[in-house]
């Protein structure tokens, strides 16, 4: 269809009569030379943009300050993770990894390689679950181990050297000052082995949108090699996927292709875990691996070292729901001769009937990345298998060059199998089956940008994923990530979708979760929202969604660290206020105002004397009616692992402190960091019982939740043991323990439930049965839909005005990753346009086109054209501060602080700025102000887009 809109040049308007110095003629000349953008029907060249990526840093280096931990010392951290049993570490100072170039590497990967052949031990290999990359403060960072070799027996599980990755915190690396961060690495031998770390997500890069991620959608940590299968028979396409560490990993579909995180599928000892990079084909496998099944899924999973493993599915139903089955190792499959198959290292394994003509057995269709090739073992009928060789294309052995990872289907539907190869480098081949099992020459699959390419180990499935009558692509990558490629209905090609999202998330804040649950909105919808401190000093809000979900709505600033908070109608208004536990042992109040905020009013106090309750450090609160006499006492939790007792005063806003909390006569005891909760746990219908999570003092075993009981008459506590769910205890936290309850009734049952948060910061949902000694029904990791920003500063609104409108997106973009995304969200837009600094040109994507798809970025100013008046109102996190790395000439920035500047303050902010050029709308043209002159001195808004002039390469932070 012919684009009718008019063409567009855009001149410029400049009076010399003031102004004659030549490198300000030169700047506008050559801001004239493409400042007008070609007709809109013009055949244009596709400039690409290359994206500023950052790459991770690589340091190979033999580590001879390895040193034993003698002693716990100033040196070592303050943390609860630390304890004793820590032996070595090593100090890296991350100065190394910034380089001359000042390349800032914050909150992005970086990788070392560590040399252990020094340090053996006698026998003792080092253990790769010990490693931890650890802040000078004690914080663990988020950190991956990748390790081969041996020190002493390469049939061991030891190892020489490992390659540790871990995120720089850009809160500690000033780049521009080149300021030294130290940062230690511990470590351990096999004869002091540790839990290994837990954290909510795995690290990648994702080369679509140039950036790094820790989590968020569908991730398995690293190389997702996967299959796509209606795992719980509900006709959905459910998602099977092995991963880096060896297991299997189940995402159930919701039924509008986002997916729900269920667990790892299991054998019948525990999690299927094969080692490290497992790939997985779900079949129906029938006896010998005959496709006349016994009707449920079984599957095939190859692992790292070459082996390919029988799992078969340990349930008696037909194809109905695979999703609480477990599956039992029944063989690893064998060559003719009886040998084991071997197809080299990190395979991506297919079991089809490749045969020609079929012969309903299923064949193995394996990639190779030791050889890069593709490897075909055919079913002789009984189970075992013959080397057919590599699969070849037009004579030559097909290599994708490392990682190869094949998918079989018929592709062109005419009666054959073809093949679809994911390649090493990230691309996708299609070669069609000459009806002789030889193949034709690959064809590279394309979308809207050129060749597909998600980056690093592709793992394609082909499949009609939108039911819309042509196959679609779903592909994995070697960074854990999955996308989806539509099928264009009027060409060959596919257009890129976007990740395969996983929602909702694990809800998770900072270290250290203490939650309570009341209703925050305001005014009240009845449901109970979710109030939840941290390490940080924050008291989060998630609000009730309704349907099990909750939305991240508000964060208060508390101004101490790891807070407690307790929700309640404290004054009896019919609000809910805010009562706070601060890491000094004081309590702190906060009223709800009239307008929904909050106003600080002040400490809880005891009187006589009146002074502020204080019980020494980490005071985690809970209100409650505790001896019958209608008003809130308080019951308090603290480093010391003992419960505090302070009684309301009659008619009086002070406490008396009545001692701590005994069962059986002596003071109940947590070990560190108790917290205790309040409710009627024996269904007594008297007293309130006492729960009491906290911390045992050790990381090698999770915590638990002690119930005591409450003698009506009396008042006195018998300890009753710990929570259970059936026979066993409640355990909280595998690896980092330290249990926070809240108990409440959830779900309007009569019955108390339990809200734990633990000290990685995740929030479980523990439901009651009604049973004292059954009290659990299930743990659920409770689920937010959006991780979100501060209501007061989350939102910014456009207008835009027929014509060009020059703009930056002023807050953290995560719904706008393209072009067309913008322009399909503006109303009445009909194309957007990016300089390209370059070519000193302006790339321009007309909507509904493929050409000019560019990302969009932060911090990047962009022209909206808009056929009539509109606007657009967007939401984020605000920016604090963006490096940009700016060329000599014109280059296109963005104004996203809430103070306006003008031209002049702005070209003198960066180095060798000569102008600053604005779209001026009314008129129709740019509007320049050259440096150190009165000409045009305009104003720069947030949100406002502009262009700015240097006579060289600078780098600048945009703040």
């Amino acid at each position: 269809m012919k684009n009718t809109q008019k063409s567009l040049s855009i001149p410029i308007v400049i009076s010399f009569s003031m102004y004659k110095r030549l490198k300000i003629l030169s700047a506008v000349i050559c801001l004239s030379i493409f400042i007008g953008f070609m007709p809109i029907n013009s055949a244009t060249e596709d400039v690409s943009v290359e994206l500023l990526t950052l790459k991770p840093v690589l340091q190979s280096r033999n580590y001879s300050n390895q040193s034993e931990i003698s002693v716990k010392s100033e040196k070592n951290p303050s943390e609860p993770w630390w304890n004793n049993s820590w032996h070595y570490r090593i100090e890296y100072n991350i100065s190394k990894l910034i380089g001359h170039n000042g390349c800032d590497y914050s909150n992005s990967p970086v990788s070392i390689i560590i040399n252990f052949s020094s340090f053996s031990n006698g026998n003792d290999d080092i253990d790769e679950n010990s490693i931890r990359v650890v802040k000078k403060d004690g914080t663990i960072l988020p950190s991956e181990t990748f390790l081969w070799g041996n020190i002493t027996d390469p049939s061991t599980t030891g190892f020489d050297e490992c390659r540790v990755r871990f995120l720089i915190d850009q809160n500690d690396l000033d780049t521009k000052s080149n300021v030294s961060v130290t940062y230690y690495i511990y470590y351990d031998t096999t004869a002091y082995p540790k839990e290994k770390a837990s954290y909510s997500g795995r690290m990648g890069y994702d080369p679509r949108f140039a950036e790094y991620f820790v989590d968020g959608g569908i991730t398995c940590g690293t190389h997702a090699i996967f299959s796509v299968v209606d795992w719980n028979n509900d006709t959905d396409k459910d998602i099977v996927t092995g991963c880096n560490d060896g297991n299997i990993i189940y995402f159930e579909n919701d039924g509008d292709n986002t997916f729900t995180y269920i667990g790892l599928v299991q054998n019948n000892t525990g999690p299927i875990d094969i080692g490290a990079i497992s790939s997985v084909s779900v079949v129906d496998y029938g006896v010998n691996g005959s496709v006349a099944g016994d009707n449920d899924l079984d599957m095939i999973i190859g692992e790292h070292n070459g082996g390919i493993y029988y799992y078969e599915c340990n349930d008696d139903s037909t194809l109905d729901d695979n999703s609480d089955s477990t599956f039992i190792l029944i063989e690893q499959l064998k060559f003719t001769n009886n040998t084991n198959i071997d197809a080299g290292t990190n395979i991506g394994v297919r079991a089809v009937d490749f045969s020609i003509p079929t012969d309903d057995y299923l064949d193995l269709i394996v990639g190779d990345y030791s050889t890069g090739k593709v490897h075909y073992y055919e079913n002789n009928g009984s189970g075992k298998f013959i080397d057919k060789g590599f699969l070849k294309s037009s004579g030559t052995d097909i290599s994708a060059g490392g990682f190869s990872l094949p998918y079989i289907i018929d592709y062109n539907n005419d009666g054959d199998l073809d093949l679809i190869l994911g390649c090493h480098n990230g691309t996708v081949y299609y070669y069609e089956n000459n009806n002789d099992n030889t193949l034709a020459t690959g064809v590279a699959l394309k979308d809207e940008n050129g060749n597909i390419n998600v980056g690093y180990a592709a793992c394609p499935v082909v499949l009609d994923w939108n039911k819309d009558g042509d196959n679609d692509l779903i592909i994995g990558n070697g960074y854990g990530r999955i996308y989806y490629y539509e099928r264009n209905d009027t060409s060959t090609d596919y257009i890129f979708k976007g990740q395969i999202q996983s929602t909702p998330a694990f809800l998770e804040v900072p270290n250290y979760a203490k939650t309570c649950a009341a209703d925050w909105s305001f005014p009240k919808d009845g449901l109970l929202d979710l109030w939840i401190g941290d390490a940080n000093g924050d008291v989060s809000i998630y609000e009730n969604d309704g349907d099990g979900t909750f939305t991240y709505r508000k964060k208060y600033d508390v101004t101490s660290s790891h807070i407690a908070p307790f929700a309640t109608d404290y004054n009896g208004d019919g609000d809910i206020d805010l009562i706070v536990g601060l890491s000094d042992g004081t309590v702190y109040y906060y009223e709800r105002t009239d307008t929904g905020g909050f106003t600080g009013v002040g400490y809880l106090q005891t009187s006589p004397p009146t002074k502020n309750i204080d019980v020494g450090n980490n005071a985690v609160p809970c209100l409650a009616d505790w001896d019958g006499d209608g008003d809130k006492d308080l019951i308090i939790g603290a480093d010391d692992g003992k419960v505090y007792y302070y009684d309301r005063t009659d008619g009086s806003e002070y406490y008396k402190l009545k001692g701590a909390l005994q069962a059986s006569g002596v003071d109940i005891d947590i070990g560190s960091y108790s917290a205790p909760t309040v409710c009627n746990w024996s269904f007594s219908g008297g007293l309130p019982d006492l729960l009491v999570g906290g911390w045992s003092g050790s990381w090698d075993v999770p915590d638990v939740i002690h119930y005591y009981e409450r003698n009506d008459t009396d008042g006195t506590l018998t300890d009753m043991g710990n929570v259970k769910d059936g026979d066993a205890d409640i355990k909280i936290g595998d690896t980092t323990p330290m249990a926070s309850p809240f108990a409440v009734d959830w779900n309007n049952d009569g019955c108390c439930d339990l809200i734990v948060g633990d000290h990685d910061g995740f929030v479980t949902y523990y439901k009651n049965k009604g049973d004292i000694n059954n009290v659990t029904d299930l743990s659920v990791p409770l689920n937010v839909q959006l991780v979100g920003q501060e209501e007061s500063v989350s939102t910014y609104t456009f207008e835009f005005y027929e014509g060009w409108n020059y703009i930056t997106l002023p807050l953290n973009n995560t719904s706008y990753k393209r072009a067309e995304d913008l322009a399909n969200a503006i109303e009445n837009c009909t194309a957007i346009a990016k300089w390209n600094t370059s070519s000193s040109s302006f790339e321009v994507h007309y909507k509904g086109t493929d050409a000019h798809n560019f990302t969009i970025d932060d911090s990047v100013g962009y022209l909206i054209y808009v056929n009539s008046t509109s606007g657009l109102t967007i939401t984020g996190e605000p920016i604090s501060s963006i490096t940009m790395k700016l060329k000599a000439g014109w280059n296109s920035i963005g104004w996203f602080n809430s103070s306006s500047t003008d031209a002049e303050s702005l070209s003198k902010n960066i180095t060798n700025c000569t102008s600053i050029a604005c779209w001026n709308n009314s008129l129709g043209r740019f509007i320049i102000h050259p440096k150190d002159t009165g000409i045009s001195n305009f104003e720069i808004k947030k949100g406002d887009g502009c262009l700015v002039y240097l006579l060289s390469d600078e780098e600048w932070v945009n703040q």
